[in-house]
């Protein structure tokens, strides 16, 4: 889980976060990431490994 800059549209980030391979997100079994969105609510982005 990575916390949204205040600011940014979570799919914007998530974009940025995948282009710059942010090693948050990226690794063997993704990139995948969530964004918490405050409130409750998340941003789930990216792909997984089956």
């Amino acid at each position: 889980m990575v916390d949204l800059p205040p600011g940014i549209e979570p799919a914007d980030y998530a974009r940025l976060l995948t282009d710059k391979q942010d090693p948050r997100i990226d690794d063997k079994w993704g990139p995948a990431g969530c964004l918490d969105l405050g409130g409750g609510e998340y941003y789930f982005f990216g792909w997984a490994s089956t």
